[in-house]
């Protein structure tokens, strides 16, 4: 049976490395030598095999799979539910900082007090 989860392959990986230095998709294409449409692309595929929405919680799913950076290694997709204690560096400053989840750090106020 084959195993089920995010395996990354090398340009992938480049890519996700240069994502957790904090570079945006422009420098990320500038540095792979790439068109800003591929890195695009190569970052909307991380999102969609990760089971994530966007470059911010892919980056998120990176810090807390920072196995994904290694050849090889099967990630699971999915970001985890918090609080978390993996210990991967996103869910101990999560711990550390005693915020609440991203998803509730993100929603919108929906009126007035």
């Amino acid at each position: 049976m084959e195993p089920t989860g995010v395996t990354l392959d090398k340009v992938d990986r480049d890519v996700a490395i240069l994502l957790a230095a904090g570079d945006d998709p422009k420098i990320v294409a500038d540095h792979l030598d790439m068109a800003l449409s591929t890195a695009y692309r190569l970052i909307n595929g991380m999102c969609a095999r990760a089971h994530v929405a966007g470059r911010a919680k892919l980056l998120i799913w990176i810090l807390q799979h920072p196995g994904c950076l290694f050849k090889g290694v099967i990630s699971v997709p999915g970001l985890h539910v918090q609080p978390c204690e993996c210990g991967s560096p996103y869910c101990l400053g999560m711990i550390a900082a005693q915020l609440p989840p991203i998803d509730e750090m993100l929603q919108l106020p929906t009126g007035a007090d």
